[in-house]
């Protein structure tokens, strides 16, 4: 990714930046409630004792079900849960990100609907060219990584280029990777919880990447 977005020169600090901002959204959204999962306990779960710390409790149950644990059974129904999974999600993925790209390629669709933020991007600073790169570029990662990266490459400005490659990453979500296995999961999302999940993402770590990178601008180490 970094050497698609010219940024090899500053790797360190462009992967420093994505761990760091991955991180604290995370922690953020992780205190957004989403109202339809109430705060309790599975309900084939127990709670831990009064005098028993969480950390304590929790190895207490991992060494117990460890110790009861043959390593054939598990290393069978690990090959079993992981032939599932490419057997299941590759048709997906390849479909949702043969879509994505063709969307993106062959038609304007994410220039149409990401019109109405190229002016907040003008307003924070971005001149109308580089921010008519960027909008489409902070929305389309929901199909796939790669696709932002592919759509924001020939842009001029370094800036632009490392905050959208540093969004990509912290948003976490794309529909042909794990926004599938979300949906499959037994968490119980649906389709409009993880586009809920990857949009506050974005407006969680679009300020704390943006502000990084016009830190690196300030000193020296990316060109506007």
């Amino acid at each position: 990714m970094a050497d698609l977005l010219r940024l090899s020169h500053i790797f360190g600090y462009f992967y420093g930046t994505i761990i760091v901002c991955t991180i604290l959204t995370g922690v953020v959204i992780s205190r957004m409630p989403l109202k339809k999962f109430k705060d309790r306990y599975y309900k084939e779960g127990k709670a831990p004792n009064e005098s028993d710390t969480s950390m304590n409790y929790a190895i207490r149950l991992a060494s117990d079900v460890a110790g009861k644990t043959k390593a054939t059974k598990v290393l069978k129904d690990s090959f079993i849960k992981v032939l599932t999974i490419y057997v299941t999600f590759t048709p997906v993925i390849m479909l949702v990100g043969t879509i994505g790209l063709v969307l993106a390629d062959k038609t304007n669709f994410f220039q149409i609907v990401t019109a109405p933020m190229v002016p907040f991007l003008e307003f924070i600073g971005f001149e109308r060219e580089i921010a008519q790169y960027m909008a489409p570029s902070m929305i389309i990662g929901i199909t796939d990584m790669w696709l932002p990266a592919v759509f924001i490459k020939d842009c001029p400005s370094e800036l632009a280029r490392f905050v959208i490659g540093g969004l990509t990453f912290s948003q976490l979500i794309y529909f042909s990777e794990t926004g599938i296995i979300l949906m499959n999961s037994k968490i119980g999302f649906n389709f409009f919880d993880v586009m809920k999940i990857f949009f506050l993402r974005s407006i969680v770590a679009f300020p704390m990447i943006y502000a990084a990178g016009l830190f690196m601008l300030k000193i020296g180490l990316l060109a506007n």
